[in-house]
């Protein structure tokens, strides 16, 4: 006698809250079966890729849970949130949708906590794609329903941070530390606030204890002196072809530990750039050549970032190699969007 779906639907996200993911498969599969049309079961067969760290199938499950219920607030806030937290971009913004589209069909069923947890996905994606202004209300929209919570708080003082406001970042960030002292993106998020303040010793121990918490989010990054990263650099640039060395050699090259003030009101008028960024061009670009007025071409380098993304000194001047190039790009004219179709964003 064939099992019942939905009985086997329960024991899976039983499974699931278990966190037996295999077992959690298992079932969903079995339920899938018996009834292919079941969105629940599809999303619980996503939740429980997703457990086993099979992304592209966790996806793709995901998008069939969202064909065969696309009114299941439940269905597109789990789709939403393992979307934004994909950290692919284009994932990103198809969790964004799905996130917003939740939030109208909850707040049509008069379901305020859900409302609110749907605002806290979309600051996560919001954040993840620069959008940061959005992010800050999104959070702050999450927080009235939610109360103080340390994720709601994290997403509102990565906001913060990237908009340069950085003693309301410092304070929230405090703030999500006591509430969730062992949220490793928390830890990390006040260790950038401290070490733009020059906190260094303090910053390193947030630092430290993201490490200890999540080592795989936040590996050991690489350190090296003035003189160690020059010659790294040096690396990077032998290694690129010899007609952008030549550009590179028109250019002031210079490295600094991170961004200042200055560097991220580089555009006027615009949003201040990332305190994050790895490169900065800054001057004439060659196309313009022969305009008035303008500073010689530079290229900064920021150090503290740059060693932030590498694990090893081969990643690190990998790193570099790439950064030097997107900024290069700039001093030929090309535009972030020019640079974006050639992988260099």
């Amino acid at each position: 006698m064939a099992r019942d779906p939905e009985e086997l639907l329960v024991k899976a996200f039983a499974a699931l809250e278990r966190e037996d993911a295999g077992k959690a498969l298992e079932l969903a599969d079995s339920a899938i079966e018996g009834d292919p049309e079941l969105a629940a079961a599809h999303q619980a067969r996503a939740l429980a890729l997703a457990g086993l760290l099979r992304g592209e199938d966790a996806a793709e499950a995901f998008g069939r849970a969202v064909e065969l219920d696309p009114d299941d607030p439940d269905v597109l806030f789990d789709a939403a949130e393992f979307f934004v937290c994909s950290g692919d971009a284009d994932l990103v913004e198809q969790g964004l949708e799905l996130a917003q589209s939740g939030r109208q069909l909850a707040e049509e069923d008069d379901d305020l906590e859900l409302v609110a947890e749907l605002f806290l996905i979309e600051a996560m994606g919001l954040n993840a794609l620069g959008q940061h202004e959005d992010a800050l209300e999104a959070a702050k929209s999450a927080g009235e329903e939610l109360g103080e919570r340390a994720d709601v708080l994290a997403e509102e003082g990565s906001a913060l941070f990237e908009l340069s406001r950085f003693a309301e970042a410092r304070a929230t960030l405090e703030r999500a530390v006591k509430l969730g002292p062992d949220d490793a993106w928390v830890q990390h998020l006040l260790g950038l606030v401290l070490e733009r303040a020059g906190e260094r010793y303090a910053s390193e121990q947030r630092f430290a204890r993201a490490r200890e918490l999540a080592p795989d989010d936040f590996p050991t990054p690489v350190h090296l002196s003035s003189a160690d990263f020059d010659a790294a650099l040096r690396e990077a640039v032998a290694l690129l072809p010899e007609e952008i060395r030549g550009h590179v050699a028109t250019a002031l090259v210079s490295v600094k530990e991170l961004p200042d003030e200055h560097d991220l009101r580089e555009h006027q008028g615009d949003h201040p750039l990332s305190p994050l960024m790895l490169g900065l061009f800054r001057g004439q670009s060659l196309r313009d050549a022969g305009a008035t007025g303008d500073l010689p071409p530079a290229i900064f380098l920021f150090q503290r970032n740059l060693e932030r993304m590498a694990g090893t000194r081969e990643e690190l001047i990998e790193q570099i190699r790439v950064t030097v190039l997107h900024e290069v790009g700039h001093l030929l004219g090309l535009s972030d969007e020019d640079l974006h179709e050639r992988g260099l964003q």
